[in-house]
């Protein structure tokens, strides 16, 4: 209970000074919970640049990732940067279902989505999220990518796919039976048509038998609202 106590005394003191990242540039809220961990099994879902994935071999080592990325140039230079036999990329789009998936591709990349953004939506007006191009991408399920990969326990999950959150959890209930933590970007409000929200997700995880153990907070509106953040879960 004291180290709980210090942890959390601690986050709060960094994040009131904008420091919300540790040196390795892992969130300090997951960090501590990896804190002992060493050379885990990873998934990176929305891998993006793979910011993320680089943090947890920083802070902790990884014996193996499988990393998963629709854009193409991102995925070109994801298999650039993660030549390491340890380290697999898929470029594709993580679903319910194997098949096609239409990815918008928006000015600010980070937010694409398979979901068109409520571009008209107030609460984005501080961000580029008019749309660049459409590409049609293969989609597959988490779940088929375990059997292909041979992955038997997975330390943590991290899911990052504006709006899609439910569609992954839905095509990976047995990957979700063989991992530790899950680590999911939320959103509180409608950003994308036909997304998801905190308390869908939540109801998903819960249902997998895990718990929400922390909420780090992301993504606001011009007016201060929270509306999305990271949410990790733990199974029980």
């Amino acid at each position: 209970m004291l180290n709980q106590i210090k942890s959390l005394i601690k986050a709060r003191v960094l994040r009131s000074v904008g420091l919300t990242y540790n040196s390795a540039g892992v969130p300090y809220l997951l960090a501590k919970h990896l804190n002992g961990e060493c050379n885990i099994v990873m998934i990176d879902i929305g891998a993006h640049t793979g910011n993320f994935t680089e943090a947890i071999e920083r802070f902790c080592g990884i014996s193996r990732a499988i990393l998963f990325e629709p854009q193409p140039d991102h995925a070109a230079l994801l298999r650039r940067n993660f030549s390491n036999p340890r380290f697999k990329v898929h470029e594709c789009v993580v679903s319910a279902t194997s098949g096609k998936k239409c990815l918008e591709i928006n000015e600010f990349d980070a937010t694409s989505s398979i979901f068109p953004a409520l571009r008209n939506s107030p609460d984005l007006a501080a961000i580029n999220i008019q749309r660049r191009k459409r590409v049609e991408c293969q989609s597959t399920t988490l779940d088929k990518a375990l059997v292909e990969e041979d992955l038997r326990e997975i330390d943590l999950v991290k899911i990052d796919v504006q709006g899609a959150e439910l569609e992954v959890l839905a095509g990976g209930i047995q990957t979700l039976t063989l991992t530790k933590f899950a680590w999911i970007e939320v959103s509180f409000k409608p950003l994308y048509e036909g997304a998801c929200l905190f308390e869908e997700v939540y109801a998903a995880m819960s249902r997998q038998g895990f718990q929400l153990v922390e909420l780090d907070p992301g993504f606001r509106s011009p007016t201060g609202e929270l509306l999305q953040a990271d949410a990790l879960f733990m199974k029980t």
